[in-house]
């Protein structure tokens, strides 16, 4: 359980970052105090895809806007605050920050849950004791100082990594989908996967295609880079 509540950090912040196709996981970093505003990176990344998901510019994102966002379809009443059928700046931005709040509390508990001496640092021993298996794989990796403790701030910075370096892939597969997908109608054939160069999709097609349309969308390979990024 414990466990899980660990790695709730890293798929709680990629679905956040999905909302706006993850834009600069990292600030969503669990032991890193929330805001309401983002960091200037992240808001800028968050205006972009903003202004791509608002088809019709109006500066609000309405339920047929995020009809083909999967998890932001998913989440939209929760995120509608004022129950007027649209998706404001302001109400993404301050439902991300409940998640980051959300995330840290969840944190903060699994670690003190963890540190059974109370010393502020979890031994190799009692992340193995917790039944944290992937801190205990990579320990030493997360090791930063190499005392054989870690710290809250040494699993954020492992985590941040991980998350940035999941940021880059998603950055690199929306420029190779975009020019793979020929006729723009945001999924790929497989002969668009072939043409494309993109032999991993080619040769896992079938399992990507979640609905046995035919066709590949962002959506289907982004639920399977998320899956792969959390093993």
């Amino acid at each position: 359980m414990k466990s899980k509540l660990l790695l709730t950090l890293i798929a709680g912040s990629l679905a956040a970052g999905a909302a706006l196709a993850q834009p600069a996981q990292p600030s969503t970093s669990p032991a890193q105090p929330s805001t309401a505003s983002p960091a200037p990176d992240h808001a800028a990344k968050m205006q972009n895809h903003f202004s791509k998901l608002d088809k019709n510019g109006d500066g609000v994102i309405s339920r047929e806007e995020a009809a083909g966002h999967k998890w932001l379809a998913r989440q939209f009443d929760q995120i509608d605050t004022n129950r007027d059928s649209v998706l404001s700046k302001e109400e993404l931005q301050a439902f991300h920050a409940t998640m980051r709040e959300q995330a840290k509390a969840r944190f903060d508990a699994a670690f003190k849950a963890a540190d059974k001496n109370g010393d502020g640092v979890l031994t190799k021993a009692e992340v193995q004791d917790a039944k944290m298996p992937r801190i205990a794989r990579h320990f030493d990796q997360i090791d930063a100082n190499k005392d054989g403790s870690l710290t809250k701030e040494e699993i954020q910075a492992a985590f941040d990594r991980m998350h940035s370096r999941f940021g880059e892939r998603m950055a690199r597969f929306e420029e190779k989908f975009k020019a793979a997908d020929k006729d723009g109608d945001g999924a790929l054939t497989k002969d668009e996967a072939q043409a494309g160069n993109m032999p991993r999709v080619v040769e896992n097609f079938d399992k990507l295609d979640a609905n046995h349309d035919g066709k590949v969308t962002r959506d289907e390979l982004r639920v399977a880079m998320g899956n792969h990024h959390k093993k």
